[in-house]
Formats: structure tokens, C-alpha cells, sequence
């Protein structure tokens, strides 16, 4: 049973980290073109490291070269980014081509040079290059123990097709130690997740894997079921080594059937792609099976042809343990055509090569072989030959029982240990349940104390804020009280000032009114009396009129009047006055007492009924006597001199 070279492709393709572009031809052309034009190193870099993605699938040998050359113009910019992908992508190739060691020398190197940003996903690519690598070198722990490592990073993100990836590769390697269950339950949960990503190739590779896994089962019904489920869904993807890996193993199921032109019709569909990927293994092995098949129709010499042709595939490619399979496969095909020579030449071939590689079951077919030909022949070769297969196949086949006991003793060993481990895993678990709960528990009650300790806080907190805001407003209002006390203490003032200035107004007023009435009065009994009289009697009676006008304006009962009710509003105005100067006539009192009332000269003349001069010198003269300068003003100081009200 061939080992498909699907499962390397598929194991690149579905743990992809970095972005992969469309594998045409166009692009690639391109590609080529830049890189043979520009001579900046970091584009050039940029354009071999895509070139190697691209050709990985169509020329591995291609890729290989643009790897080298990325990696070369990479370390010369000397940018760790551009180094790691040329080194996975390089790594990638080395794995198609067959060179598993170079594949995980330059996938450690990744790891190793990778950006701290990348650690992680270039991690996984790299485990799982790894991973495939040391499956088909046949270190199956190893392969095992690095497609976990992938998977337990891949697990954790949300890349559906990574995930499943890696679950397949682990599948694979289950089917390699033998363990077909486990193998199975990792098959149908990567399966699972490559259905919701309706990606039929991918969908496709799996039915490929498992088909292979039920052929080991020797499920031969199901094994072909998934097969030529997987070539339904590869029409559009004919240029795949998958596709390729499909045909050969359902030509191999149709070869072990004997339904030898199906086999070879699905064995012809795989060699175009073989040779056009590079392939080359895959190509003799097609030549191979399609020779088995010619032989088995009875056409020998397009048998021979074809074998030939696997013949120089192998030698080329050093594959021995293959090349021991098709010495073997001439040496029948010789036996059966009737070249004896030629047949025991070549199974002579197969024995030797065999035992130089330690392929013991070519020893021991080979063996088997040689016994019948020299008994078709009759040789006396025969009978030590056949001893000599007795011999090898009872040693080999008691070594194959031993082994498979000591793998059943290791299986129940492990199983043995298994529980021990499962048993110790609960008890694990649940001490770290109650650890857990412990610590939650002290987590709240740390939270709950610290919460009850910051609401105190922020609580008397706020309780001094709002005391000082309540003292801001007191004292606010204070200030607020004092300063509407002394806006009401000016403002009475004023108002005081105004009332007097008012009262001063009044009494002048009423003063005059009564002075002016008492004349009218006077005046209008006079002429009633003038009205009367005739004659000389009323000529007298006018005369002694105008001398009562003349009189009472120069009458000083007035002025006793206007005294009596100034000195009721200014009381000891005049005495302080007479205690200035005590000259001061009746007149200079007047005029005092008038400027005091606030009289404007012009009023004054007319109330003291003198011309306006006449006050302006006796305005002087009172100056004089009252001691002032000449640059003092006489009203201000006279205003001052005793306020309405003063004792």
C-alpha cells in the first residue's frame, strides 16, 4: 500500500500560517519578471519568497531553488521577518522533494529566528513541518510529539482549518503505530471541521486519508467508498498531487483485485500530474503497478517495458528499497515469460539488495522466489534455497510474534499505566477544584473588603466635601449679610441727606409762601379800602400803600420768622456762628443762614432784595470775618459747619 504524498501537501496546506497566493501561471510569470528587473534587494526578497510558495505544488524542485535565493537575499537585508518565511517556505520544499532532514533543520531555524510578534504561529508551521518530517523518516514518537505541539497552539485560535490540519496529522500518525481507533476518532473530528469550511479539496484530502486507514483496517468496501468519494470532488483540481495520490491508490485497490484495465486506466491519470510536480517516485511506482498489470493480462513484454521504465526511475532517484521491489517484480515477470536467466539474475539482484538494507520481507519473498524458480528449473539449488526461506521466514515471522507480544504486554502496560494516570488526574483535578474554590473564596471576600473600604472612603469623603461646601455658603452669607447691611447703611445716608436736603427746600418754601401771603393779604385789604374811599382820601390811601409795600419788604418780621423756623432745623447753627465772630451783624447772619439752606446768589439778592454785586461783596466781606482764605470755598464751609440735627 503506497503512502500518499497527499498527506505532506495536505499537512502544508492546512496549518498554513502566512498568506498563500493563487498558484497561476500568470502570477508566477510576473514574479519572474520582477525579479530579473529590479535590483532592489528587498523587492527581490519579497518576490523569491512568493515564488516559492507558488511553485511548491508545482515544481517542489522549483521552490527548493527561489528558497535558497529568498533566503540568501533575506539575510542580506537582514530582516528576521523575511528570513523566517524564507525558511519555512524553504523547509516546505525540502519536504516535497524528500529531504525530511533539511526540512527540519531549516524549520528549527524558524523557530529560532523568528520575531517575538510571529513566535506563535511560526511555532506551529514550524511543528508541524517537523511533524510530518520525522513521520516519513519513521520517528513516529517524535512526529507525534511535535503535531500536539501544533495542534495546542492552533487549538486556541479560531482558524477552523488549522485546527482540523493538525488533528489529521495526528490521525496519520496513529495510523502509522497501528493504533486504528484512535487514528479513526482524530480522522472524523478533523473531517467534521473541514465540512463547515465547505473546501472540497480539503474535504477531498481527508477522504483520501481515511480511505487509506480502512485499507489497513482491510476494509477494502469503505476504503474505495472514500477514494472515489475524494475523486468526485478533485474534477476541478486535476493538477493536485492529491488527485494524483487518488488515482494510484484506487488503481492499487483494482491491481489487488485483478481488474487490471481499471487499475491501469486510473494509474494512467496519475502520471501526468507525477511528472509535471516533480514526482519522480510517484512516477516509477505508476510504472511499477501498471507493469504488474500488463503481467497479469498476460502481456509480458509491455510488462517488461514498463518495469524497465520504474527500473531507471528508482536507480535514478536511489530509492533501493523500491528498486529491491522492482528487481523482485522483473525477476517474476521473467520467471513467468520463460527467461530463467534473466529471472533468477534479477531475483538474485533483490536478494542481495535486500540484505544490504535489512528489507526482510524482500529477503524473505525474494527467497521464496529463488526456491521456485530452481524447483521450476530443477536445480539441486532448490532444496537449500527453500531450507534457507523456511529458515528466514520462521525466524522473521517468530520475530513478528514476539514483537506483536511485546507490543500487546507494552499496550496493557500502558493501559495499566493509563488508569494509574487517569486515577491520579481526578485526584489532581479535584484537588485543584477545592484549591480553586478556596481561593475564590478568599478572592470575594478580598474584593468585598475592598469594595466596604473604598465605599467608606469615597462615603466620608464626600460627607467633608459637603461640610466644607455648607461652611463656603455660611461664610458666603455672612460676607452677603455684611455687605447688605452696609449697602443699607449708605443707602440710609443718602436718603437721610436727600430728606434733609428736601426739608431745607420745604421750609424755604413755605417760608416764602407765607411772607408772600401775608403781603397779599395786606395788599388786598389796602385796596379794598382804596376802592372805598374818593377823592383825596383815596390818593392818600394809595401813598400810605406804596409806603406799606416799601415797609414790608424791608420788614424784619420776616426775617424773624425764617429765623424761628431755620434755627427749629439747624439748632445752634447761628450761635456757632457769634462763637466764630461775634461782629457778625444781622445781615451776615442771614446770608450765612441762606448759603446754608443752599440759596444760589441770585436767589439770595432777590430774598435779601439787594443786586446780585451787593451779595458778591458781602459774600467777601462775610469770608473775611470768618477767617477763610482766599482759596477756600465759602458754602462748603458753611455746609460744614453744623449738619441738620447737631446740639
Amino acid at each position: 500500500m503506497k503512502v500518499p504524498r497527499a498527506f505532506i501537501l495536505g499537512c502544508f496546506l492546512w496549518c498554513q500560517v502566512f498568506p498563500v497566493f493563487a498558484g497561476t501561471q500568470k502570477k508566477i510569470d510576473s514574479l519572474e519578471q520582477l525579479l530579473t528587473q529590479t535590483n532592489i534587494i528587498q523587492q527581490k526578497a519579497k518576490a523569491s519568497i512568493q515564488l516559492t510558495r507558488l511553485y511548491r505544488e508545482i515544481s517542489p524542485k522549483k521552490s527548493v531553488q527561489y528558497g535558497h535565493l529568498a533566503l540568501t537575499l533575506s539575510q542580506k537585508i537582514n530582516d528576521n521577518k523575511s528570513i523566517t518565511e524564507a525558511l519555512l517556505y524553504l523547509a516546505v520544499g525540502e519536504l516535497y522533494t524528500g529531504n525530511y532532514d533539511s526540512c527540519i533543520i531549516f524549520s528549527k531555524k524558524a523557530i529560532l529566528l523568528s520575531p517575538k510578534e510571529r513566535q506563535l504561529a511560526t511555532n506551529s508551521f514550524a511543528y508541524n513541518l517537523m511533524c510530518v518530517s520525522y513521520k516519513r523518516i519513521g520517528e513516529l514518537d517524535k512526529a507525534l510529539e511535535y503535531a500536539k505541539k501544533s495542534y495546542e497552539i492552533r487549538s486556541k485560535s479560531t482558524d477552523t482549518v488549522n485546527i482540523a490540519g493538525s488533528l489529521d496529522n495526528i490521525a496519520h500518525i496513529y495510523r502509522q503505530k497501528g493504533n486504528y481507533e484512535k487514528a479513526m476518532e482524530y480522522s472524523l473530528k478533523a473531517l467534521d471541521l473541514f465540512k463547515k469550511t465547505r473546501d472540497t479539496l480539503e474535504i477531498a484530502k481527508m477522504y483520501a486519508g481515511m480511505a487509506n486507514l480502512y485499507l489497513d483496517m482491510e476494509n477494502k468496501e469503505k476504503g474505495l467508498a472514500n477514494l472515489l468519494s475524494a475523486d468526485k470532488m478533485l474534477t476541478h483540481k486535476q493538477f493536485t498531487i492529491i488527485y494524483a495520490d487518488v488515482q494510484f491508490n484506487i488503481g492499487n485497490i483494482f491491481l489487488k483485485e485483478k481488474q487490471y484495465d481499471t487499475a491501469l486506466f486510473y494509474f494512467k491519470k496519475s502520471i501526468p500530474v507525477y511528472k509535471n510536480t516533480g514526482i519522480e517516485d510517484g512516477v516509477a511506482e505508476a510504472y511499477q503497478n501498471m507493469a504488474l498489470c500488463y503481467a497479469g493480462k498476460g502481456r509480458l513484454k509491455k510488462g517488461l517495458d514498463y518495469m524497465y521504465k520504474a527500473y531507471h526511475y528508482f536507480r535514478h532517484a536511489e530509492s533501493q528499497r523500491q528498486l529491491a521491489s522492482v528487481e523482485q517484480s522483473l525477476g517474476a515477470i521473467f520467471m513467468q515469460s520463460g527467461d530463467y536467466d534473466s529471472a533468477e539474475y534479477y531475483l538474485q539482484q533483490a536478494y542481495k539488495l535486500s540484505r544490504k538494507i535489512n528489507y526482510a520481507n524482500k529477503i524473505k519473498s525474494s527467497l521464496k522466489s529463488l526456491a521456485q524458480l530452481y524447483e521450476k528449473i530443477n536445480s539441486p539449488k532448490a532444496l537449500p534455497v527453500y531450507k534457507q526461506y523456511i529458515s528466514y521466514r520462521d525466524s522473521i515471522d517468530g520475530k513478528e510474534v514476539q514483537l506483536k507480544l511485546d507490543e500487546l504486554q507494552a499496550k496493557y502496560e500502558s493501559s495499566k499505566k493509563q488508569k494509574k494516570i487517569l486515577q491520579l488526574e481526578v485526584a489532581s483535578k479535584t484537588e485543584k477544584v477545592k484549591n480553586h474554590a478556596l481561593i475564590f473564596i478568599i478572592i470575594v471576600t478580598v474584593l468585598i473588603f475592598i469594595t466596604l473600604t473604598v465605599y467608606i472612603y469615597l462615603k466620608r469623603k464626600s460627607e467633608r466635601i459637603i461640610c466644607h461646601q455648607k461652611n463656603l455658603i455660611a461664610r458666603r452669607n455672612e460676607m452677603l449679610a455684611k455687605a447688605n447691611l452696609e449697602q443699607s447703611r449708605i443707602q440710609s445716608k443718602l436718603l437721610q441727606e436727600e430728606i434733609n436736603s428736601q426739608t431745607r427746600q420745604l421750609t424755604m418754601h413755605s417760608l416764602n409762601m407765607m411772607q408772600k401771603t401775608k403781603l397779599l393779604q395786606d395788599i388786598d385789604t389796602s385796596l379794598k379800602e382804596i376802592t372805598d374811599a374818593k377823592g383825596d382820601k383815596q390818593l392818600k390811601m394809595l401813598t400810605r400803600l406804596k409806603l406799606q409795600l416799601a415797609h414790608s419788604l424791608k420788614s424784619e418780621n420776616d426775617w424773624h420768622l425764617f429765623r424761628m423756623y431755620f434755627e427749629q432745623i439747624n439748632k445752634g447753627f447761628i450761635e456757632q456762628l457769634k462763637k466764630i465772630n461775634p461782629d457778625l451783624t444781622e445781615n451776615e447772619v442771614r446770608l450765612c443762614a441762606l448759603i446754608k439752606i443752599g440759596m444760589t446768589p441770585k436767589e439770595t439778592a432777590s430774598i435779601m432784595n439787594i443786586s446780585p454785586n451787593s451779595v458778591k461783596n458781602a459774600r467777601h466781606r462775610l469770608k473775611v470775618k470768618l477767617g477763610l482764605r482766599a482759596d477756600e470755598d465759602l458754602n462748603r464751609f458753611i455746609s460744614n459747619l453744623l449738619h441738620p440735627g447737631s446740639q
